[in-house]
């Protein structure tokens, strides 16, 4: 008789289970072999120009080395976005944060970072982005006019920038960027 209850048991929670597991009734289920439909393809990414990772790795340690202290070193590429961030140990953040800033700026202007005043002065597309890029405040989130950014040229073509901070005193950033470009501009393609 306990194996009869026992039985009848089990079939009735089977049969429970398996009334919930049905879906309500006018709803329609697809089937478990339907076919999952195709994601949105994304749009293919755009890889720019840009110094290869050996070499801005290597302009990072001659840059560091002729700062003489602990320097931020960024290479951006052709867009602007970073390729290397290289803060050596016991370096302060805010070296690599000025380091982009400073690159960022030598991109926009195509020059030495030092020169976006007297661009700002002579382009108003450029004026117009650095006024765009100011906070609240009125201060820029990006860009500077301070010394040790720099375009990366290569036959004619921006193809990013260097920028530098840390050096002691700061014009010696714009030293430490040119050096770490001439180690490396004879390997540029």
């Amino acid at each position: 008789m306990k194996i009869m209850l026992g039985v009848a048991l089990a079939l009735g929670l089977v049969g429970i289970s398996l009334t919930l597991a049905q879906p309500p009734q006018g709803e329609q289920v697809a089937p478990s072999n339907a076919a999952v439909p195709p994601r949105a393809s994304r749009a293919p990414e755009v890889i720019a120009r840009s110094v290869p990772i050996d070499l801005a790795v290597q302009a990072a340690k001659v840059a560091n080395t002729c700062a003489g202290s602990h320097a931020g070193v960024v290479v951006l590429d052709q867009m602007g976005v970073s390729k290397l961030y290289y803060l050596a140990d016991s370096t302060p953040g805010t070296h690599g944060t000025a380091a982009f800033r400073k690159a960022s700026t030598a991109l926009l202007i195509n020059g030495p970072s030092e020169g976006l005043r007297n661009r700002i002065a002579a382009d108003p597309a450029i004026a117009d982005k650095v006024i765009a890029d100011q906070d609240s405040s009125g201060k820029n989130k990006t860009y500077v006019s301070q010394t040790g950014g720099l375009p990366i040229v290569v036959k004619g073509e921006v193809i990013g920038a260097i920028g530098v901070s840390g050096g002691q005193p700061i014009a010696k950033d714009k030293e430490c960027a040119t050096a770490a470009l001439e180690a490396i501009q004879s390997q540029l393609k």
